[in-house]
């Protein structure tokens, strides 16, 4: 176990008990000589105790700690596909809207000379750029929660353990963003709004120009 010498303060139980003015204490940590004996150790202080304390051993919790990660590891695909097929029908409902609120301008395009790739292209590079701006603003928005993350756990440990006093750890831990990771995560994003803008941009193409021109 690793003790940060800067922030702890050795002293005898003696003046421990008269500072604190309480002579129980509700955790102790054992050191081990070495690994392997750590399962002995644990076993030896629930023999001395019996069941007044509690013992977890280190390797108990970096496992509890596994055992979560890989439990949240194995639900992000499913959330992260519910939340690109959200971002797909936002997009898609936004595009059909803005074909439908601009029928009479698709029209007068067509009419001075657009053709209808060029209005299909209109569209799609519409719909990119929706895909590029909410992918950038996620980012941005998720590398900031990355690092301020640590501070709002660790602020509500003390309380979760029952006061400052009884709170010997803090939950925290060191963010790792992944360039990788964050740049498959714009392309999808990209992606899925390019995909959802290709029947509404197909829609506007279509359009007949006198129907266009008509339309109120």
């Amino acid at each position: 176990m690793r003790i940060d010498v800067d922030e702890t303060i050795f002293i005898p139980i003696e003046y421990m008990r008269m500072f604190v003015k309480t002579g129980s204490y509700n955790i102790v940590l054992v050191e081990a000589e070495d690994a392997e004996s750590v399962d002995q150790v644990a076993e030896l202080i629930r023999y001395a105790f019996g069941r007044r304390v509690s013992v977890t051993p280190i390797r108990q919790i970096v496992e509890t700690f596994f055992s979560v990660t890989a439990q949240i590891n194995s639900l992000i695909p499913g959330i992260a596909s519910t939340s690109f097929i959200a971002a797909g029908l936002g997009t898609f409902n936004i595009m059909m809207i803005s074909v439908l609120e601009r029928v009479r301008e698709i029209g007068i395009l067509k009419a001075l000379g657009m053709r209808d790739r060029e209005v299909l292209s209109l569209y799609m590079i519409q719909g990119v750029l929706i895909g590029m701006i909410g992918s950038i603003v996620g980012a941005l928005l998720g590398f900031g929660m990355t690092y301020v993350m640590p501070y709002i756990l660790g602020s509500f440990t003390p309380s979760l353990m029952g006061g400052p006093r009884r709170a010997p750890f803090a939950f925290t831990f060191n963010p790792i963003v992944n360039p990788i990771y964050m740049g498959l995560a714009m392309t999808i994003s990209i992606t899925v709004t390019l995909l959802s803008s290709v029947y509404p941009a197909w829609r506007a193409a279509r359009l007949d120009l006198v129907e266009a021109l008509r339309y109120e």
